[in-house]
């Protein structure tokens, strides 16, 4: 079995920025940076975009356990396979990732994919309120099964997306400004995620609040007409998707102008002696250009 025994510090000549001169950083560099990504059309899309849809989902799983126990009246059983759907279809949909996004391109794969685990979570529970869902539950769990696989499915398409957008964004900030600034971007995008947990729970309290919830009953103490407020504001928060779609679609970064950006910061980077655009792990010699002496040949990692 071959290994690669070299470190990250035979590749670290590659790494962008290693050819500047190293400088102190201040808090007003981070500002500059910070006011410089919010002038990017395409990131503040972004942000705003995935700041939503990770509240819907940070709302929409807060309420899963009262939606699972007092609205779907499901055993434990039943709840944990219900989990496992949801692992089975978060699996399924990763590798569909690559494909979705070439034949719909990026941005109409993450609005698209968010409002189908709006439809996979709410349309059930819609259909249930009217009193058109199934009510056998011979029949009625393994469509939820279905439909939970199918979201999650839907849900890892807009997780991976967002992230590779964010980082085509950055190439186009390196364009422009002839810096990278990953820290920022991503440091938004994480920023966004945490909002599914923060904000995300704090919507679900105030949401059983509004339809009157009793803070502690079993099954049977729950008046009929709370499980239909509680079915109708669960439609209303996947609203929240609807309002990201918006948000998503000023993102200008479609395949075209992202192969347009890539080839010309390659092209800035062999005038200026950079290396740019190559991947940095290869399987032989790798030639690095140094403006004073020339192309010379960096050594390959060691094959063991």
């Amino acid at each position: 079995v071959r290994r690669r025994a070299a470190g990250p510090r035979g590749a670290s000549p590659a790494l962008a920025g290693t050819a500047r001169a190293a400088r102190r950083v201040r808090l007003t560099h981070v500002y500059h940076g910070l006011i410089k990504a919010l002038g990017n059309v395409s990131f503040r899309a972004l942000f705003v975009g995935a700041l939503l849809l990770y509240i819907y989902l940070g709302v929409h799983g807060a309420l899963a356990i009262y939606l699972q126990t007092f609205f779907w009246q499901l055993d434990t059983d039943a709840i944990k396979y219900w989990q496992l759907s949801g692992v089975v279809g978060a699996i399924a949909g990763l590798p569909l990732v690559r494909t979705v996004n070439r034949l719909l391109d990026k941005k109409r794969t993450i609005i698209a994919s968010g409002l189908v685990t709006a439809a996979m979570n709410t349309f059930p529970v819609l259909l249930n309120t009217i009193h058109l869902m199934l009510t056998n539950p011979a029949s009625l769990v393994p469509v939820l099964f279905v439909l939970a696989g199918l979201g999650m499915m839907s849900s890892i398409q807009t997780s991976v997306t967002a992230g590779s957008m964010m980082m085509d964004i950055t190439d186009e900030h390196q364009l422009v400004h002839g810096t990278r600034q990953e820290g920022i971007y991503m440091g938004a995008f994480s920023f966004s995620i945490k909002c599914t947990s923060a904000v995300g729970t704090l919507g679900a309290g105030l949401a059983l609040d509004i339809i009157g919830f009793p803070k502690a009953s079993g099954l049977a103490t729950i008046p009929e007409d709370v499980m239909t407020r509680f079915g109708l504001i669960y439609a209303v928060i996947a609203l929240l998707t609807l309002a990201s779609a918006y948000a998503f679609w000023p993102y200008a970064l479609d395949r075209k102008r992202h192969a347009a950006i890539v080839e010309e910061l390659r092209e800035i980077g062999l005038a200026k002696g950079a290396c740019v655009g190559r991947p940095i792990w290869t399987r032989g010699p790798v030639a690095r250009w140094e403006p004073s002496r020339g192309p010379r040949r960096t050594p390959a990692p060691v094959q063991i």
